[in-house]
């Protein structure tokens, strides 16, 4: 993370300069951001339902990795279903105490903008260039508000979903 600045009185936060690196065994960074921000009604914080009124990214690359094995992708989002996984049964552990309920989030509106996916094929790519697809915005509306909210690992799945259909 290159910077990150929090307003507590305005109820929004800003980060800039984010790189997530791949999953063990693939090369550089699965992920780069150029700029994020996120408005949150700030009555929700301390409910169990945060209301994320924007989140606005900007300047993303996003590196693709196939292989005959798998993705990189999918190396991920199998790690965050299994987040999932492993808080139900921690859940389900403690049905009898009324704290096992995890934060949800419902967000208004995510917007991103210049984004770039670079699409490599191994062992194809190897030899020639990967593909690059330029995907000037998307936006999603109103996450979580079907079901009265969904868990971060939800949010970033939907999100990352999004990004790759688009």
């Amino acid at each position: 993370v290159g910077a990150f600045d929090l307003s507590l009185l305005q109820g929004r936060s800003r980060i800039s300069d984010l790189e997530i690196s791949n999953p063990p065994g693939y090369d550089g960074d699965f992920l780069k951001l150029g700029t994020g921000i996120v408005g949150v009604n700030l009555g929700s914080i301390w409910s169990d339902r945060i209301e994320i009124e924007e989140i606005t990214l900007k300047d993303i690359d996003v590196s693709l990795i196939e292989r005959l094995d798998g993705s990189n992708l999918g190396v991920i989002i199998s790690n965050a279903e299994k987040g999932d996984d492993d808080d139900a049964s921690q859940s389900s552990k403690n049905d009898s105490d009324d704290s096992s309920d995890d934060q949800k989030f419902i967000i208004d509106k995510v917007e991103a903008d210049n984004i770039r996916i670079t699409i490599a094929i191994e062992p194809i790519t190897t030899n020639s260039k990967p593909t690059v697809l330029e995907i000037g915005q998307i936006l999603v509306k109103d996450i979580g508000k079907k079901q009265n909210g969904v868990t971060l690992d939800q949010v970033t799945s939907i999100l990352v979903r999004s990004i790759i259909g688009s």
